[in-house]
């Protein structure tokens, strides 16, 4: 059946290859989309469609939905309750698919991060309650990397807000609280919803591309700046050493492997407040990721070390800036979190189980370093 879906966060990496997606499938998307101030609306709207087409693969059908109507852009900031308020949707819908939320960690961002992602989901929740058709369902993307510093088995089921619980940093905070949001308004309205939780989103399986590198990528850019500043006349690498276990893991999955889980779940009608792990089946490993990023490096040499070397033996000017560089991901490099996915697998038949080998995890890293290489060559910074 052919459905009219609310989408939210069409500009980010998610939003966009799902919106494409689903235009793919011959459903109407209605995107609101946050403009930039005194943008004019042609480039508002060209803007706001580039990330859309880079993933459909297909300008054609982006340029054809918007003729058909099927492919509509509406101004607004989840943030501002006024902006969402004002909206008026051309029709019912049959879904809402909320992605929009602030993807920032640092202690100076959370105002931004609470207004996005809790003032945010509910606005969003009113402007779906406004124009939902009878049967219309909620979908909250949230994160598996939601259970703070004391959760290693991550459930799928919304974990209640709880004083005890210690989180890594406020995006986590307002992931969980939007999801006892998400569950406390649809129950209180009678209204159809499910949450879905990607873990480390990494590019397409065969191109490598996303719209906006950010996530895992910008670890990867922390090495990569470090390694052309330290770049030395003779050629000699500059070792560093690392904090982590090299035995934990990271839970990285092909964004398309995340749309294509989510679409098949969504396709079997799953229980209203049903909540899923969309995460890869096999972890990966640090010392694996490491591994490939020396391969990958000319002047660096990264050496894993534990936090009690670092107490013995204090990082030096150079370690200190890698560690900025990984503040915000450091949590995550020295906790070792398993996801279940009994409902993933109860709704799909299988889940999803396939290994990042070696050869995978060098095409995704080398896919990156290879595009920040070429921009620095075109920015015209020459190392010495």
């Amino acid at each position: 059946m052919l459905k009219k879906i609310l989408i939210t966060g069409i500009t980010g990496n998610i939003g966009a290859y799902t919106a494409g997606q689903l235009l793919k499938k011959g459903h109407t998307v209605v995107a609101i989309a946050r403009s930039r101030s005194k943008m004019v609306e042609d480039a508002f709207l060209k803007k706001t469609l580039k990330s859309l087409s880079q993933f459909s693969g297909d300008e054609t059908m982006v340029d054809e939905a918007l003729k058909e109507g099927r492919l509509v852009v509406l101004k607004g900031d989840i943030s501002d309750p006024a902006s969402i308020a004002a909206l008026e949707l051309p029709f019912s819908i049959d879904e809402t698919w909320h992605f929009a939320s602030s993807l920032k960690y640092m202690p100076k961002d959370n105002e931004e991060i609470t207004e996005a992602n809790i003032t945010g989901v509910k606005n969003i929740l009113s402007l779906h309650d406004r124009f939902r058709s009878a049967e219309a369902r909620f979908v909250y993307i949230s994160t598996a990397y939601i259970g703070g510093k004391n959760m290693h088995v991550v459930p799928e089921a919304v974990i209640d807000m709880d004083e005890r619980l210690s989180f890594n940093n406020e995006y986590e905070r307002t992931k969980l609280l939007a999801e006892n949001i998400v569950r406390e308004f649809s129950e209180q309205k009678d209204m159809g919803y499910c949450i879905f939780r990607p873990s480390i989103v990494i590019g397409e399986k065969f191109t490598g591309r996303l719209v906006n590198y950010n996530g895992f990528y910008l670890g990867l850019k922390a090495f990569h700046t470090l390694n052309e500043y330290l770049a030395k006349p003779d050629g000699t690498k500059t070792r560093l050493r690392f904090e982590s276990n090299p035995d934990n893991t990271l839970n990285l999955i092909p964004i398309d492997d995340v749309d294509a889980l989510m679409q098949k779940i969504i396709e079997t009608n799953p229980p209203s407040g049903s909540v899923f792990n969309i995460t890869n089946g096999t972890e990966t490993r640090i010392g694996d990721i490491l591994n490939i990023i020396n391969s990958s490096l000319s002047n660096l040499e990264i050496q894993i070390s534990s936090k009690e070397a670092f107490m013995a033996e204090p990082r030096n000017r150079n370690e200190k800036m890698l560690a900025y560089g990984f503040n915000y991901v450091l949590p995550y490099l020295n906790q070792d979190i398993q996801f279940t996915t009994d409902s993933v697998v109860s709704q799909t038949g299988s889940g999803y189980a396939l290994a990042l080998i070696p050869d995978h995890l060098r095409f995704y890293i080398n896919h990156y370093l290879k595009r920040l290489s070429r921009k620095t060559e075109a920015s015209g910074v020459v190392q010495s």
